[in-house]
């Protein structure tokens, strides 16, 4: 059995890695005022660690739901 479509991690970054777009546009070496914003770069952090909490309270109330944990 093959894998279902679009349950694999090939794809265009912005659809599937929305940090990944974000690293991205940081990480490039294009001259704007986001690279030397403090602002922008903590907002930045700010948004990824908060994502990245609510990636784990969406599983973790998905597993509580389902039993598994």
């Amino acid at each position: 059995m093959g894998l279902p479509p679009y349950t694999h991690c090939w794809g265009p970054p912005p659809l599937h890695h929305p940090a990944t777009l974000v690293a991205g546009i940081f990480g490039m070496n294009l001259r704007s005022t986001l690279e030397m914003s403090v602002v922008g770069f903590w907002g930045t952090t700010a948004m990824i660690i908060l994502g990245a909490f609510w990636v784990f309270w969406v599983i973790l109330n998905y597993t509580r739901r389902k039993r598994i944990v």
